[in-house]
């Protein structure tokens, strides 16, 4: 069996961020966690995953597998210890600036309230300090249904955490659904637990927390 090879994907044209925003609205249709990040509107899920991937590109880390033609099929959105997701002026301004504008102002209450505050009132209960500032992070992990169970997404797990503990880091992630947990599960991580995250919809979203150390 031929290895798989994860690269760091450091530059991208507007064309392969476009590709990858398609990629990933595709594979996440249908997921509630993911409608309730693009406010309740797929009509902006691809934009939101063109402003998550240029600020990844930006001040995180973007793992990915290629195929034959060369185009993504697999990737991993991380941001390592001190760093988070749309944290600064610089990341917002390169499309997420733009996308909430266009959001309900029941959503973007949540985006700077809720949400925020849900998380860090429920973190103390998952992660310890020192882990919290050595924590890599997962904001997105997503493959092809062309290419699924092939060990991709495991691929790019363990690059990841092989290199955070390099650096004697742990790494961490979320998901909304018990049939993801015990995929990551069969990656290696484990679940630390849940917590309810209010939502503007009249659903609430369980938010499981998952782990691997060394």
């Amino acid at each position: 069996m031929t290895e798989l090879v994860v690269q760091r994907i450091t530059k991208m044209t507007d064309a392969e961020v476009d590709y990858l925003a398609a990629l990933m609205k595709e594979e996440y249709t249908g997921q509630f966690a993911v409608l309730i990040l693009v406010g309740g509107d797929w009509s902006l899920a691809e934009e939101f995953w063109t402003a998550l991937t240029r600020a990844v590109l930006l001040e995180g880390h973007l793992y990915a597998i290629k195929n034959e033609e060369g185009k993504i099929v697999s990737a991993g959105h991380w941001f390592p210890p001190g760093q988070g997701l749309f944290k600064t002026d610089v990341q917002r301004a390169l499309g997420f600036n733009a996308f909430f504008k266009k959001l309900s102002p029941e959503f973007q209450e949540w985006y700077t309230k809720t949400y925020p505050e849900t998380v860090a009132r429920e973190a103390p209960r998952f992660w310890r300090k020192e882990e919290l500032n050595n924590r890599w992070w997962c904001n997105s992990l997503v493959t092809d249904h062309r290419y699924q169970n092939r060990g991709y997404a495991t691929a790019i797990l363990k690059t990841v955490f092989r290199k955070a503990v390099e650096g004697g880091n742990i790494i961490g992630l979320g998901t909304d659904t018990e049939l993801n947990v015990k995929k990551y599960e069969a990656m290696g991580l484990r679940c630390r637990g849940y917590y309810i995250l209010p939502t503007p919809t009249s659903k609430d979203l369980t938010s499981y927390v998952l782990s691997r150390e060394p």
